[in-house]
């Protein structure tokens, strides 16, 4: 073997054997990155799911909390309301007071029975006729039932 075959040979077989480690070197650096950016990627996809549950529970929580206002807000909006229809009822009862006032001021009816005998003379008998009119005028104007 000549001088330059031994060199070509040589030569030939240092490129093999450098293309072999090369080769060797890159699957282990590519099944470096692969572990790598696997592990990288798990740990990725638990804080993903870890905040997707955190967020599904905030967001039933925000939820449970509109209902409650919901329920709160029904309970309250009659208290709010509550001084108008106070109000209202003041006016109606002051009204019917003084309704009731002008009635008790009119002059009611008060006669004497007719002497039949002389111990009955002069004692005042209510007639009952003007009376219970009166009744049943302050009745109605004070909006109680006459049944």
């Amino acid at each position: 073997m000549s001088g330059q075959d031994y060199l070509t040979t040589s030569t030939e077989v240092i490129r093999s054997i450098i293309s072999s480690e090369v080769e060797k070197l890159r699957l282990e650096l590519l099944k470096s990155l692969t572990d790598t950016f696997s592990n990288q990627l798990k740990l990725i996809r638990d804080d993903v799911t870890k905040l997707q549950e955190a967020v599904n529970f905030v967001n039933s929580q925000h939820e449970d909390i509109l209902a409650k206002l919901d329920k709160i807000n029904a309970e309250v909006r009659p208290v709010l309301n509550l001084p108008s229809t106070m109000n209202d009822a003041i006016k109606s009862i002051k009204a019917r007071l003084q309704t009731t006032k002008k009635i008790l001021r009119q002059p009611t009816h008060v006669e004497s029975a007719p002497p039949k005998k002389s111990h009955r003379r002069g004692v005042p008998v209510v007639n009952y006729n003007v009376a219970s009119t009166t009744i049943l005028k302050f009745a109605e104007n004070t909006g109680v039932d006459r049944k």
